[in-house]
């Protein structure tokens, strides 16, 4: 800026440029050093704090870094035990029933080394369903009972009952004749007589014959076979 003087030293100092600092009015001038400071530190504020001109450039030293990301805190806050900063939800190795299971059971889950609730698993679970029977062959065709009781664990057996007077498959004479038997059925009870096998009729003391032509008849030996046929005069095979 040119200042005109006035008097005798007007020729000395006319055309001597202002060495009066100039009063900056543009916002940019103030602006500028405070946007300096203002980019370094996003978090910190420092560049509105920073003064214009060269004072400005403190502001690219006032930021202090990056807010600390939270998310990148892997460690768990205090007395936490789980991942990504995030507290446990039960301590590891602790047990929390859940309600009854299976047969007389219980329904129970376990807390995971990470701090988390695993599935319910269902323990102290008995052998079968309280008030159940259940039953088993014996004897002649017999059966016996055994129930469930109600810690779920099968009580003995009772006596066997219902038992056959003779085991499937067994034979006795049981006064038939010298050529048949009794033989005991799948129901655990005696037949009535019937030939033995090999045997073609009954003996009955030598008294068993049939006709086997006009006048003729044929007697059942003491071996249970029939004799060759014969001729008879006796009116029984006219």
């Amino acid at each position: 800026m040119l200042l005109s003087c006035v008097g005798a030293l007007g020729a000395a100092c006319a055309g001597a440029e202002d060495t009066t600092p100039e009063i900056v009015t543009n916002d940019s001038a103030g602006a500028g050093g405070a946007s300096k400071g203002g980019a370094a530190g996003e978090g910190g504020g420092a560049g509105e704090q920073g003064g214009a001109g060269e004072g400005g450039e403190a502001g690219s030293d006032g930021g202090v870094g990056q807010f600390p990301d939270a998310s990148s805190g892997g460690a768990a806050g205090a007395g936490g035990v789980g991942t990504a900063g995030f507290p446990s939800e039960c301590a590891p190795g602790a047990k929390e029933p859940m309600g009854p299971c299976g047969n007389c059971g219980t329904s129970t889950r376990t807390c995971s080394a990470t701090g988390s609730w695993g599935a319910p698993t269902c323990e102290g679970a008995g052998e079968c369903k309280a008030g159940d029977k259940q039953t088993e062959p014996c004897g002649n065709c017999g059966e016996k009972t055994r129930t469930c009781n109600t810690a779920c664990k099968w009580d003995a057996f009772g006596a066997c009952g219902g038992v056959g007077v003779c085991a499937p498959g067994a034979t006795q004479g049981g006064g038939c004749d010298d050529c048949a038997q009794q033989t005991c059925g799948n129901d655990c009870k005696w037949s009535g007589c019937a030939l033995k096998p090999g045997n073609a009729c009954t003996w009955e003391q030598g008294k068993h014959f049939k006709c086997c032509a006009t006048a003729s008849w044929s007697f059942c030996s003491a071996s249970c076979q029939w004799n060759p046929c014969a001729s008879t005069s006796a009116s029984n095979c006219p």
